[in-house]
Order: C-alpha cells, then structure tokens, then sequence
C-alpha cells in the first residue's frame, strides 16, 4: 500500500467507526491482529477487536472521532484524533489521543491506544 491508500483507509476507519459500522472494520484488520487498549490485556484477533469497539459504543452510544492528523512512516501509522459525545446517561464526554496502526499485506496487524483521558473505563 502506498501512503495515499493508507491514508484512505484510516479516514475510513474512523469515518466506519462513527457510523458504528463494526463488520466494515472489521474487514480492515488481519484476523491475528493485536490491539493495545489501555486498561486491558492486549486483545487479540479481530473478532475481540471489533468486540470492544460495540462495547465502547455501548457506553458512548453518540461518540464520534475526528482526525486531526496523519502521520506516515512506511507501514506504520499514528493517527491523532479526537472525540466528543455523551456516555449512556448523557454525560458529556471530549478525549483526545493517537492510535498507532501497523499494515501487513493491505491489513491492520498491530494497533495500540494512547489517550488523555481514561476515565470512560470508570463510567458505568
């Protein structure tokens, strides 16, 4: 993949994500990619990803993610974004923060979380 097409394919990620479209993501991962969330054991396969990611929509059912910036470096990816929505009690809630990705054959095979705030595990 060249850098224009990986940069495609993040700005779907999170265009997919926003719209909650959980089995479009999960076609962009490998089935054997390794997710680095933070409060949790690293998630392996696709299947779990995707799994968190309903899990979190759940708790935040109208976040959505922007990104600001795209940062390319081979197979490698940071892309820094930021959200805002409502947990399920209508709570506001704003974070800011990178995901790393890693691309093997046109997949996500590595991604790992980095954020400000981490509170949102705490909210019921």
């Amino acid at each position: 993949m060249n850098s224009t097409e990986i940069e495609k394919l993040i700005n779907n990620f999170f265009e997919k994500l926003n719209d909650k479209e959980f089995e479009t993501i999960e076609s962009y991962l490998s089935p054997h990619v390794v997710f680095h969330f933070p409060g949790t054991q690293p998630l392996k396969g696709s299947k779990k990803v995707k799994q968190l990611l309903q899990i979190i929509y759940r708790r935040y059912p109208h976040l959505k993610f922007r990104v600001n910036d795209i940062i390319i470096q081979k197979n490698r990816v940071a892309a820094i974004w930021e959200n805002a929505g409502t947990d399920k009690q209508g709570k506001p809630y704003r974070n800011e923060g990178v995901t790393i990705f890693t691309f093997e054959q046109g997949k996500v095979i590595y991604m790992s979380d980095y954020f400000k705030d981490t509170s949102f595990g705490n909210r019921s």
